[in-house]
């Protein structure tokens, strides 16, 4: 007899909350309004407000990309080409929401659900342009006076560190084996911290 399945835990809706350990700038970020009503929009529909310029504006036609395993990803500016062929993505050469690509987001979420299957349902992907700009993004939110503390892996990337350092971040690291953090070290990091 397999067992039943443990329901798994909702996220903690922690907007509004007075006591979260966000910078000056984190507490007052709000969602941008016309970005919000981008997840209205449709092929087709007139927008006055995110300043769109026509798709048949822009001058690149296409592009494709070949993977390693040999698959081929085209992408076309659909309003140029008209007749594309194969697995076709549309070129994004528009302003997008502020969260990310929707059809990159899509699959990210797809691969990080089959890889690694969160623990909670109601999670999300956040797109950004690199991995030193998400950090600074995140830790510019949570920073805000000299000396708060973020716990990394003991060898973790350059730029992480690099980036926290300059916003006033002590880090400390904690030692890893081959499925990540030890969790004893983890949680007698925690308590030194």
């Amino acid at each position: 007899v397999s067992p039943t399945p443990r329901p798994r835990p909702r996220r903690v809706d922690m907007s509004g909350q007075a006591s979260l350990p966000f910078s000056d700038l984190g507490a007052r970020l709000k969602p941008e309004v016309l970005k919000h009503l981008f997840k209205f929009y449709r092929p087709g529909m007139i927008s006055m407000a995110g300043g769109l310029p026509m798709p048949s504006c822009f001058p690149v036609a296409s592009m494709d990309v070949t993977m390693r395993d040999g698959h081929r990803l085209a992408m076309v500016n659909k309003a140029l080409c008209q007749d594309a062929e194969g697995e076709v993505h549309n070129l994004y050469l528009q302003y997008e929401r502020g969260d990310g690509l929707a059809d990159l987001k899509a699959w990210l979420e797809k691969h990080m659900e089959a890889l690694h299957g969160p623990l909670y349902d109601e999670w999300g992907c956040c797109a950004t342009v690199g991995n030193t700009d998400g950090n600074f993004k995140i830790l510019s939110m949570l920073g805000g006076y000299e000396g708060k503390r973020v716990i990394c892996d003991e060898h973790t990337y350059s730029a992480f560190l690099n980036t926290a350092r300059t916003q006033g971040f002590v880090t400390h690291g904690v030692p890893q084996d081959e499925e990540g953090m030890i969790p004893d070290l983890l949680v007698a990091k925690l308590r030194e911290c």
